[in-house]
C-alpha cells in the first residue's frame, strides 16, 4: 500500500516541479490543444507502469531515476497513441493508413523526448527514491 502511495505522490510532486519550472512548455509546443488530455493520459500511464515495475531491489537504489526515466518513454507514447485514438479516431487513422508506419514510431519518439517526458520520469522516479528512504528510516526508528 505504501508504494501506491508514494508512486502517486512522487507523480503529483513531479508534476508540481514541473509545472513550476515550466519544463512543460516544449511539450505544449509541442501538442498545441491537445495536450491536456495527453497530460493526464500520460500521468495516469506513467503511475501505474511506476507502480507495476518499482518494487524489491530497483525501489531502492540510485536505479530507479533512471528506470523511471526510461519507463516514461513508452508510457507518453502510449498516452498519445490512446488520447488520438480515443478523441482524436480520424487523425490517428490519417497518420497511420497513409502508410507511414515508421514515420508515426519516429516521430512518436522524437515527441516523447521532446516533450521532456523522460525529464519527468527522472524527477519523479528521484522523489520516489527520496520518500522511500525517508519512510524507511522513519519506519526503523519507530519500531526501536
Amino acid at each position: 500500500m505504501h508504494r501506491a502511495i508514494l508512486c502517486l505522490v512522487s507523480v503529483l510532486i513531479a508534476f508540481g516541479v514541473v509545472a513550476i519550472s515550466s519544463a512543460w512548455e516544449p511539450a505544449g509546443r509541442l501538442l498545441h490543444r491537445w495536450s491536456y488530455g495527453v497530460l493526464i493520459a500520460f500521468l495516469l500511464i506513467f503511475a501505474v507502469s511506476m507502480f507495476l515495475t518499482l518494487r524489491g531491489r530497483v525501489a531502492n537504489s540510485p536505479w530507479m531515476i533512471p528506470v523511471s526515466a526510461a519507463l516514461a518513454y513508452p508510457a507518453a507514447m502510449l498516452a498519445y497513441v490512446i488520447y488520438f485514438g480515443a478523441f482524436e479516431p480520424q487523425r490517428l487513422a490519417n497518420s497511420i493508413g497513409g502508410g507511414q508506419t515508421a514515420g508515426v514510431l519516429l516521430a512518436l519518439l522524437l515527441g516523447t523526448t521532446a516533450s521532456f517526458a523522460w525529464l519527468f520520469g527522472a524527477i519523479a522516479g528521484g522523489v520516489f527514491l527520496l520518500m522511500e528512504r525517508t519512510w524507511r528510516a522513519a519506519r526503523v526508528r519507530f519500531q526501536q
